[in-house]
């Protein structure tokens, strides 16, 4: 389960998943549907969301933590929905030789 809820003044917010807690320090909106944000420790925070379903990324670096996200509901500033932990790109190419991009 992922619970995203973020504060407009300041540009703030709380990502919980599964127990773990990310507390965000700044976020903007891109084009797209996109969210893009940094943690209170300095780790880079992307959200893609299409309708019900998105990604949502946590990390700096080729092995950053990744998550689908699968039958999202959005209240306001607040976003509830299904989060699947994905393999990361190292991981990918570690186990089946697929280049991390």
């Amino acid at each position: 389960m992922i619970h995203l809820h973020l504060s407009t003044n300041p540009r703030a917010g709380t990502i919980r998943i599964h127990g773990e807690t990310w507390i965000l320090a700044t976020w903007h909106k891109a084009a797209e549907g996109q969210m893009h944000a940094h943690t209170t420790d300095g780790e880079r925070v992307t959200l893609a969301m299409d309708d019900d379903h998105g990604g949502l990324t946590i990390g700096n670096a080729l092995d950053a933590r990744r998550w689908t996200i699968r039958e999202a509901v959005k209240d306001g500033a607040t976003l509830e929905g299904v989060a699947l932990e994905a393999p990361s790109d190292a991981f990918m190419a570690d186990m089946f030789g697929v280049p991390a991009w």
